[in-house]
């Protein structure tokens, strides 16, 4: 009898330090898992946060970078390296490896039809462009009208007559510039459209005038195809899922957000077509579905003639084929849970986004 409580209790003591060696263990791992992901963002914020529109930034390795044929020589392999997304075709990050203390993040900014938009790429997944836009497509930029409201005329004069006034803050699409930037064509904003003329200082532009054609009133009209998509806003998503190795890694996915809540940026991804208003964040299985979490005003996510609009804090998802094509309607939203909702990199955001207080968020 003593023998056998000798035994038990050596079996205890040697159990006992093993419990405390894989706790010891455990809690360096989620130490270490922590400092690689606070190292990640820093990293994001120091090397990213001067970029311009229309470029994607290498934010923390490791990122892969593929580049149109026609691109020339591209430098794309250290954090603070940028591209610009005329040039590039994909991104590929690696999810977050404690081995290797790698925690792949890719940041894009660019202009949706004149609306600021922020892509955050993180942990293991690519994104490729998909647009084929037409080469004949006119190049445009947003016009904002200040408080006081402007005129839209007929032509490039104050003698012309105004054929549409813009309301405060009323936003208006341009098409083209007189050769002295001093007027510049726009399509009337009513539901019968049109061709209009606004005299250029009583607008902000959201670009470059320079990036506009010059044109004169007797012009051909401008090409504007709104059945197609620009360059990088029609891609191809594939990501993981529920692959982060500790509670404060962030999940593996992409993150969408427009520059202002008011505002709505469209995009066609993996077939379906998705109009964010906020933020959004996805993620992208082939075989099994595509799912959209609505962090911050709605998206609505558009599939075989069926649209769900996705409300925050609620989530939508859409069946993909093994291609990772869209091959079904989206579902009806429902609330997104806690598990759906952990370790999003919310603070990481030109906008930091708030949601349920006692959710892990990484700072």
């Amino acid at each position: 009898m003593k023998i056998r409580k000798l035994w038990i209790l050596a079996f205890t003591f040697v159990f006992s330090l093993a419990f405390v060696r894989i706790n010891v263990s455990a809690q360096d791992s989620e130490e270490l898992c922590a400092a690689i992901t606070d190292t990640a963002f820093s990293t994001l914020e120091l090397a990213c946060s001067d970029m311009p529109d229309d470029r994607a930034c290498y934010a923390h390795a490791p990122v892969t970078a593929a580049f149109s044929a026609d691109a020339g020589e591209m430098t794309f392999d250290t954090p603070g390296d940028t591209a610009p997304l005329a040039s590039l075709d994909s991104l590929q990050t690696s999810g977050l490896d404690l081995g290797s203390e790698a925690l792949g993040i890719a940041l894009i900014r660019q202009q949706v039809d004149g609306v600021p938009v922020t892509l955050l790429l993180i942990g293991e997944g690519t994104i490729r462009n998909v647009a084929q836009p037409s080469e004949d497509a006119t190049p445009t930029l947003m016009g904002t009208a200040p408080a006081a409201g402007a005129n839209i005329r007929r032509g490039p004069s104050t003698a012309e007559t105004i054929v549409w006034p813009l309301g405060p803050n009323e936003q208006v699409l341009v098409t083209g510039k007189l050769a002295d930037g001093t007027w510049l064509r726009v399509e009337i904003p009513s539901r019968y459209g049109g061709i209009g003329w606004v005299y250029a200082p009583a607008i902000t532009l959201n670009g470059d005038i320079n990036s506009l054609r010059t044109v004169t009133r007797n012009s051909p009209p401008p090409v504007l195809d709104s059945g197609s998509f620009g360059r990088w806003q029609a891609l191809a998503l594939e990501t993981t899922s529920s692959d982060a190795p500790c509670v404060l890694a962030p999940q593996s996915g992409l993150i969408i957000q427009v520059g202002d809540p008011s505002q709505a940026a469209t995009f066609e991804i993996n077939g379906a077509t998705l109009i964010v208003r906020g933020t959004a964040f996805l993620q992208a299985i082939k075989g099994e579905a595509m799912t959209i979490i609505a962090l911050e005003g709605e998206t609505e996510l558009s599939s075989q003639e069926t649209t769900e609009t996705v409300q925050m804090g609620f989530k939508s998802s859409v069946s993909l084929d093994d291609i990772g094509q869209v091959d079904g309607p989206p579902l009806l939203a429902s609330v997104a849970s806690r598990d759906d909702l952990r370790a999003i990199p919310l603070n990481a955001l030109p906008r930091p986004v708030s949601l349920v207080p006692d959710i892990p968020s990484i700072d």
